[in-house]
């Protein structure tokens, strides 16, 4: 059927009216995103501006208080927070926990 995608052809990531609140604050509102499998996207914004939030709701981790977040067609999860399939990644963010003055030998 012409104008119709297959799974086959479906972005490996889409974010569709991707909305997310963290309490009481929206952090992201209605964003759209399309990732094509092999493509390479880099988020870049000050602290605060909502990119581990995003990624995070990628993942399946946060659930969308709008929108989805599917996978090669696949919804993950949803604005009633379902989540319909597991996420075919993991993710590992970055955390602060070493003391400044420590050195690694220190840490063996």
């Amino acid at each position: 059927m012409a104008g119709r995608r297959t799974m086959a052809d479906a972005p490996l990531l889409r974010l569709s009216g991707l909305s997310v609140r963290r309490g009481m604050r929206t952090v992201l509102t209605r964003v759209d995103l399309e990732v094509a499998s092999g493509e390479v996207v880099l988020l870049v914004g000050e602290n605060g501006s909502g990119k581990s939030t995003l990624i995070e709701a990628a993942a399946g981790i946060l659930p969308p208080s709008g929108g989805s977040v599917e996978h090669s067609g696949r919804v993950i999860r949803d604005s009633e927070g379902r989540r319909s399939q597991p996420p075919p990644f993991g993710l590992t963010l970055q955390q602060g926990g070493f003391c400044e003055d420590e050195v690694v030998y220190d840490r063996l």
